[in-house]
């Protein structure tokens, strides 16, 4: 099991996601995404697919390898992001991003992949990039 860490610059912080993020990640992903991740079922039914959703991650996170955060903003959640295919044998990985469409903001992103690349740095030791920015 890997324990997941919150981090946190300025006004973003990035938390394990949690059972009570269920509602405002059921308004991002239907309403803000066209019902691309849900059908057009009723508002009831797709909190329930939410909630399923929802408790899979938090299910996952007793299984090796799995980094899922919420992104809070200013105290609200607006969005999830993620690392996949992590290779250790040579530091790579790729960040998924799920956001509000409610924020016009990419320095939120910015802000939120540089805490993920600082904080998978500085768990791997590689001191070099520590310092790495990035642009959207």
């Amino acid at each position: 099991m890997i324990d997941i860490k919150s981090l946190a610059k300025n006004n973003i912080l990035l938390r394990p996601i949690n059972i009570n993020d269920t509602y405002d990640m059921n308004l991002i992903w239907t309403c803000e995404m066209g019902l691309k991740l849900f059908s057009s079922n009723s508002p009831q039914i797709n909190y329930e697919l939410a909630f399923e959703k929802v408790q899979k991650i938090v299910n996952s996170y007793s299984s090796n390898d799995i980094y899922i955060w919420a992104i809070e903003y200013d105290k609200k959640v607006i969005g999830l992001i993620e690392v996949i295919n992590l290779n250790n044998d040579n530091f790579s990985y790729e960040i998924n991003y799920n956001i509000s469409n409610r924020i016009d903001n990419r320095n939120i992103l910015i802000d939120a992949m540089n805490l993920i690349h600082y904080y998978f740095n500085k768990k791997f030791g590689l001191k070099n990039r520590t310092n790495m920015e990035l642009e959207v």
